[in-house]
C-alpha cells in the first residue's frame, strides 16, 4: 500500500520518527507523529504499560535498588533461618555480623537513592521504594535504641 505525497512515507533505516515527504525534500516531522498516532490504528504508540515497573536509568539509582534488594534478602534469610527453620538464634554472634553488614547497606541505599532523585532526576518507583525502606530503617534504629532494656 503506497501513501500519497505529503503524507507519511516510511520509517527511516537509521534514526527515529516518521519521514514526511513534501515538496521534493524529506525531513523528520514531529507534527506527523501526532497525526499518525491519531489516524493510524495499527501504529504502536510509545506509551509504557500501566503494570510494568520502570527500572532506574542512573548508576546511583541502580546502586540504590541493588543494595536495597541485598538488604531485604539478607534480613529475610536471617528471619527465616531463625523463626521458621529454627537453625539459628537471635542471640548468636551471626546476628551481630548480619546487622553490621545489612544495616549500613540500607543507610547507603537511602543516601544513593536521595542523590539519584535530587541530582540526576531519577523517577523510578523502585528508587522511591528503596528511599522509603531506608527511612524506615533509620526510624527503626532510633526508636529501637530508645526502648532497649539491657
Amino acid at each position: 500500500m503506497s501513501s500519497p505525497p505529503g503524507i507519511f512515507a516510511r520509517l527511516p533505516v537509521l534514526g527515529g520518527g516518521w519521514v514526511c515527504v513534501r515538496r521534493r525534500r524529506m525531513h523528520k516531522s514531529k507534527f506527523s507523529i501526532g497525526i499518525l498516532s491519531k489516524i493510524g490504528s495499527d501504529f504502536n504508540q510509545k506509551v509504557p504499560p500501566v503494570g510494568k515497573i520502570k527500572m532506574p536509568k542512573t548508576k546511583l539509582g541502580k546502586w540504590s535498588v541493588e543494595l536495597n534488594a541485598f538488604f531485604l534478602i539478607v534480613i529475610a534469610a536471617s528471619v527465616v533461618s531463625v523463626k521458621i527453620l529454627k537453625i539459628l538464634s537471635f542471640y548468636d554472634r551471626w546476628w551481630d555480623v548480619t546487622v553490621v553488614v545489612a544495616f549500613p547497606a540500607s543507610i547507603i541505599t537511602l543516601i544513593t537513592g536521595i542523590l539519584a532523585v535530587k541530582k540526576y532526576k531519577e523517577r523510578s518507583v523502585l528508587v522511591y521504594l528503596s528511599i522509603f525502606v531506608g527511612v524506615c530503617i533509620i526510624l527503626f534504629i532510633f526508636l529501637h535504641s530508645l526502648f532497649i532494656n539491657d
